[in-house]
C-alpha cells in the first residue's frame, strides 16, 4: 500500500499530485509530529519546563515514524492519534520529570465503560465515586454547573442531605442549561424531586444563565461540568452528571482538595453570573445564597415571565409540573442513558 498518496478514483483521475499528497497518510501523520512539536514549543515559551533536548528530539524525528509500530501500537490502545503519540515518545527519549509547580494536588478521574480496553476490562469509574464521596461529605454548600442533569445516584444523595441536612446552612444551588439538546425532561423531573425534598425551606435552587447585550435577552447555552464541595473540593472535567458520562462514555476530570483554589474559583464563577464584584459575594456563601442568589434568580424569573426589564442573567429554573415531571425524570433517565 502506497502511503505517500491519496488513493481514490477521483484523485486518480483529476487531482493533481500536490493535492493527493496534502490528503496522503504520510502528510497526515507527519502533520500530526509538526503541530506537536509546535504545541511543545509554545508551551516552553510560555514558561513550562519543557528542556531543549526534548524539543530537538521531537524535531528529529518529524519524518521517519514506523507505520507497522504504529498499526501495532493502535490495536492496543484503539485509538490511531494516541497510537502515534507513543510512537513518537518511543523514538524521542523522554523528558526529565519537571519540578514540582505549586503545592495544589491534582487528582486525574476517568469513567472508562467496560469491556473496551483489555487492559481495564472492568472499565474505570472514578468521577462517579469522586462526586459521591465529596457529596457525602458536604456539610454546608454544594455548588454545581453541568450540561445534563439526570443521574439519579446523585439526585437521590442530594435529595436526601436537602430533606435532612447536615447543618442547618446546608445549601445546594445549581446552573443548568434553560433547555438542553436532549433530556430536558429528564433534567426536569429530577429537579422536581428536589424540589419536593426541599418542600420550600430554601436549601435547593436550581437556576439558568442568559446572555444580556443591551436590551436584547437571549437563552445561554450551559456547557460547563464543575462541582464545587464546601469551598474545599473541586472537580472539572467533560463529564456531565448524567450516566452516559459515570458510565458510558469515556471522560476525564481533575479534581482537587484546596480550599484556597476552591474558594476563589467559586466567587469568579459567582461575581460573573450575578453581575456583582468579588467583594460583594466574598461573604458567608448560606448568606451570599439566601439573601442575592435565591432573591436575584426568583425576580429575574419573573421579570422574564411577565416580560419586563432584566438587571442580572442567572434566573430560576422550575420544574412545569412537579408530580408529572417527578415520575418522567428517573423513568426516562434510565431509558434514556441505557
Amino acid at each position: 500500500m502506497a502511503i505517500d498518496r491519496y488513493s481514490n478514483p477521483l484523485t486518480e483521475r483529476y487531482a493533481s499530485a500536490e493535492m493527493s499528497y496534502i490528503f496522503s497518510p504520510k502528510f497526515k501523520f507527519t502533520t500530526w509530529r509538526r503541530l506537536w512539536l509546535a504545541l511543545a514549543e509554545a508551551e516552553q515559551e510560555l514558561g513550562l519546563p519543557i528542556p531543549d533536548e526534548a524539543i530537538a528530539a521531537i524535531r528529529a524525528h518529524l519524518d521517519d515514524f514506523d507505520l507497522k509500530r504504529a498499526g501495532e501500537l493502535e490495536r492496543q490502545l484503539r485509538h490511531d492519534v494516541m497510537a502515534h503519540v507513543h510512537h513518537l515518545g518511543e523514538q524521542a527519549p523522554a523528558a526529565p520529570v519537571p519540578e514540582p509547580a505549586g503545592d495544589t494536588t491534582v487528582q486525574l478521574l476517568r469513567t472508562i465503560p467496560e469491556h473496551v480496553y483489555d487492559r481495564i476490562a472492568g472499565g474505570a469509574f472514578g468521577i462517579l465515586e469522586g462526586y459521591m464521596r465529596a457529596l457525602r461529605s458536604a456539610r454546608e454548600l454544594v455548588y454545581l454547573e453541568s450540561q445534563f442533569f439526570w443521574l439519579p445516584e446523585i439526585v437521590d444523595l442530594l435529595a436526601g442531605k436537602v430533606r435532612e441536612p447536615p447543618d442547618d446552612r446546608f445549601r445546594v444551588v445549581v446552573v443548568l442549561p434553560s433547555k438542553p439538546n436532549n433530556g430536558e425532561e429528564d433534567t426536569r423531573g429530577m429537579l422536581a424531586h428536589l424540589a419536593d425534598a426541599d418542600d420550600g425551606r430554601g436549601r435547593f435552587l436550581a437556576t439558568t444563565i442568559d446572555a444580556m447585550t443591551g436590551s436584547t435577552v437571549d437563552p445561554l447555552y450551559v456547557h460547563a461540568k464543575i462541582g464545587i464541595v464546601d469551598d474545599r473540593w473541586l472537580t472539572i472535567g467533560s463529564a456531565n452528571l448524567n450516566a452516559h458520562s459515570f458510565f458510558n462514555d469515556s471522560e476525564v476530570n481533575v479534581q482537587i482538595c484546596d480550599q484556597t483554589l476552591a474558594r476563589s474559583t467559586r466567587l469568579r464563577l459567582w461575581s460573573e453570573h450575578l453581575g456583582l464584584s468579588e467583594n460583594e459575594i466574598a461573604g458567608d456563601p448560606t448568606e451570599i445564597i439566601d439573601g442575592l442568589w435565591i432573591p436575584i434568580a426568583r425576580r429575574e424569573g419573573e421579570r422574564r415571565r411577565t416580560g419586563q426589564i432584566r438587571e442580572h442573567r442567572v434566573r430560576e429554573l422550575t420544574p412545569s409540573s412537579r408530580k408529572l415531571e417527578r415520575l418522567l425524570g428517573p423513568m426516562d433517565a434510565i431509558v434514556v442513558d441505557s
